[in-house]
């Protein structure tokens, strides 16, 4: 074999380790592995569990949750959701440290604290997608053939029904933030751009205009923060006549499970409530700072370290994007200047835009919101997901990505932000 040959060879097997470790790396491989670890350890031999088994494995890893279900006189006062109750807080209550709304109870009162519905369901999918990968991939029926799936099965099915409705009886609420809806949001964006308007330096602008092009785009999309700072440069292109923008997702938190993930957001006719007009005056602030985008091709980076341009983008989307601690401090801030008296986060937005874009037809769908904190995929492809003509005939879409950052496309905003 000759040297180019070899040199070839030993490339391709460095870039196959490269994206073997890339995969292995994903938030959704990561739980998967381990929990095919802690249920190997259960089980002893993944191939002989049954359905029972699997429920007995479920009940076994509730001591590791953490959400609280509410058995005591506290499940509708406004103490509900905290780990341990030091007074009651009920407005009638007589003797708040001694509350007697039920014979024999105590202060302090402590609640059960398990694993919630939604945290049960996505270790359920883990579970299918392990036996399924062992060749399991038919429905639980007996388990007289080898291709049942334990995970698939009526008694799996029930166990999940069991947990929701446990939850509903104890008044479960396991939100994850308060939301922050539109209102107070678009109230802390004009304080923002205030902050960038009034800036003294160029860099305090730019600062400024990336913090409200986040908060502008997750308010917009409803996705999670976490994801929106890990977006590609290049994948973030124009709809045609510059009427929106289409924002292309290869790394999130369901990337193992879902794959790439899209969404689009129109422009508004008002530059100042306009999510596309943000991400565009801070596109070119970026560039009169001549920050180079070239480091690390992210969407967010981090503008006050500097970035290795010999990392691949799967390490800078882990460690150089712009930092949420900081940001979710500076909505805090303004969220008081504003008289806004609930706690506010980041994520509270996307609970809000979850709210907002799914009906709400009964209190357990209320209570199924608030819990997953997104919305239907047929909602969410209705209202987000809508793909701009040139790309709506393609039946690989990882290809594409791939093509696109291997040859950026000509729709990129960066290529046509100025023209």
């Amino acid at each position: 074999m000759g040297a180019t040959q070899s040199g070839e060879l030993s490339s391709l097997s460095d870039r196959a380790n490269e994206l073997k470790a890339f995969k292995n790396d994903i938030p959704q491989e990561k739980a998967r592995q381990r929990i095919e670890h802690q249920l190997t350890r259960y089980t002893g031999d993944l191939s002989q569990a049954t359905p029972r088994v699997l429920s007995n494995f479920l009940f076994s890893m509730e001591a590791g949750g953490k959400t609280q279900f509410h058995r005591c006189p506290h499940a509708g006062a406004a103490s509900a959701g905290k780990r341990i109750i030091l007074t009651c807080k009920r407005e009638e209550c007589p003797d708040p440290r001694n509350c007697p709304h039920i014979p024999n109870a105590t202060i302090p009162n402590t609640c059960k604290i398990s694993s919630s519905p939604d945290s049960v369901r996505n270790t359920v999918s883990h579970l299918r997608a392990i036996y399924r990968r062992l060749g399991k991939t038919n429905r639980w029926v007996d388990g007289s053939t080898a291709e049942e799936n334990p995970a698939l099965s009526t008694e799996i099915e029930k166990h999940i029904e069991f947990k929701e409705k446990e939850a509903v009886d104890a008044l479960v609420q396991p939100i994850q933030a308060t939301p922050l809806f539109k209102e107070d949001v678009d109230n802390i964006l004009i304080e923002m751009r205030a902050q960038a308007a009034n800036s003294k330096t160029l860099r305090e602008r730019t600062g400024w205009l990336q913090q409200a092009a986040l908060v502008s785009i997750l308010q917009a999309s409803g996705r999670r923060p976490g994801d929106i700072i890990r977006l590609h440069l290049h994948l973030v292109l124009y709809l045609p006549e510059k009427s929106g923008l289409l924002f292309i997702m290869t790394i999130h938190k369901t990337a193992g499970s879902s794959g790439i993930s899209r969404f689009a957001i129109k422009r508004q006719q008002s530059a100042a409530r306009c999510t596309v007009a943000d991400l565009e005056n801070y596109l070119r602030a970026l560039i009169a700072f001549r920050h180079n985008f070239n480091n690390t091709c992210l969407l967010f980076p981090n503008l006050a370290t500097h970035h290795s341009k010999n990392k691949p983008y799967s390490w800078h989307a882990k460690n150089s994007t712009m930092r949420l601690d900081v940001t979710n401090k500076y909505i805090e801030w303004f969220a008081a200047r504003l008289n806004i008296k609930s706690k506010v986060t980041l994520y509270g937005i996307r609970i809000a835009n979850a709210l907002e874009t799914k009906e709400l037809a009964t209190k357990e769908a209320l209570a199924r919101t608030m819990e997953k904190g997104g919305w239907t995929t047929e909602v969410s492809a209705e209202l987000y997901t809508k793909f701009f003509p040139a790309t709506s005939n393609i039946t690989a879409p990882s290809t594409l990505v791939t093509k696109w950052i291997a040859e950026p496309s000509e729709n990129r905003v960066l290529a046509l932000i100025n023209k």
